[in-house]
């Protein structure tokens, strides 16, 4: 699907839509969007280097899952 084309549906799709709340979710959502798309250069260059340390590092597979954390966490409180 074209540029072009996938606009000319999503307008289609919010000519449609007669719930208020659905489009005000919609305005937010593309705002946001936008907003989030220059993010990189409003970083520090430490905040830079830890973002792409971390990229590495998930790339590595060095990191731990939430659930294992989780998981481990019960076990030490069991044994009190």
């Amino acid at each position: 699907m074209s540029h072009a084309e996938l606009q000319t549906d999503i307008i289609q799709l919010i000519l449609e839509t007669k719930n208020a709340s659905i489009l005000e979710k919609i305005a937010v959502y593309i705002r946001n969007l936008q907003q989030q798309e220059d993010w990189w250069k409003d970083l520090s260059d430490n905040e830079k280097n830890f973002v792409q340390r971390s990229a590495q590092q998930i790339e590595e597979d060095k990191v731990v899952s939430i659930e294992a954390v989780k998981a481990e966490i019960r076990e030490r409180l069991d044994k009190w």
